[in-house]
C-alpha cells in the first residue's frame, strides 16, 4: 500500500503536477513507469489528440495527403490509404514523441535535494498489425488525468483544436 501526494505546480503551462509516492510509514520511493503498458486512450480523447498530431504534423512537414487520411476508429488512429505507410508511420510516431510527449511530463519527487524523476505518461506506438497508432496514458493521481494532459497540449499548441488539414 502506498499514498500519492500532490507536490506543486512545476510545468510550463501549470497543468501537470509533481507528485511523491510514500510507503505506509511515510518513506518516499520511486515509481517505475512503463508507458506502453498504460491504458489505451478512449475514442473521445483520442479524437482530441489527433488534432494535435495533425497540427504538429503540418508544422513538421508531414504530407497533407497522409494527415487527411488519418482518423480515429475505435481506440486507435487509422489510415484510410491502401498504400503501405509504414515508413511515414514511424516518422509520425517519432514526431509525436518529440513534439507531444515532451510537453506532458509528470515530475516525481523522491528526494527534495535531487532532481525529480520526469515521467512521460503519454505513449504513441504501433498496433499489433503495424498499420495503426495506439495511444496510451498512465494517470498519476486524480490531478494528472488525460484531460489535464490534453489541456497541457492545448497550452503548447493553442491553434490545434481549430485546425483542419485540407
Amino acid at each position: 500500500m502506498y499514498t500519492v501526494y500532490y507536490i506543486n505546480n512545476v510545468c510550463n503551462c501549470g497543468n501537470m503536477k509533481s507528485f511523491q509516492t510514500c510507503k505506509e510509514d511515510g518513506t518516499p520511493f520511486g515509481y517505475l513507469l512503463v508507458p506502453d503498458e498504460g491504458p489505451i486512450v478512449e475514442q473521445e480523447k483520442l479524437s482530441k489528440i489527433l488534432c494535435f498530431i495533425k497540427y504538429v504534423g503540418i508544422l513538421a512537414g508531414v504530407s497533407n495527403i497522409l494527415l487527411n487520411n488519418m482518423s480515429v476508429e475505435g481506440n486507435k488512429i487509422v489510415f484510410s490509404s491502401e498504400n503501405d505507410n509504414s515508413e511515414e508511420l514511424i516518422k509520425i510516431l517519432n514526431m509525436c514523441d518529440k513534439k507531444l510527449t515532451e510537453f506532458v511530463i509528470v515530475p516525481q519527487v523522491v528526494n527534495p535535494q535531487l532532481n525529480p524523476i520526469r515521467h512521460r505518461p503519454l505513449y504513441f506506438g504501433l498496433t499489433e498489425d503495424n498499420k495503426s497508432i495506439e495511444v496510451r496514458y498512465t494517470t498519476f493521481g486524480e490531478f494528472n488525468s488525460i484531460d489535464i494532459a490534453i489541456s497541457e497540449l492545448h497550452c503548447q499548441y493553442p491553434g490545434a483544436t481549430e485546425f483542419n488539414v485540407n
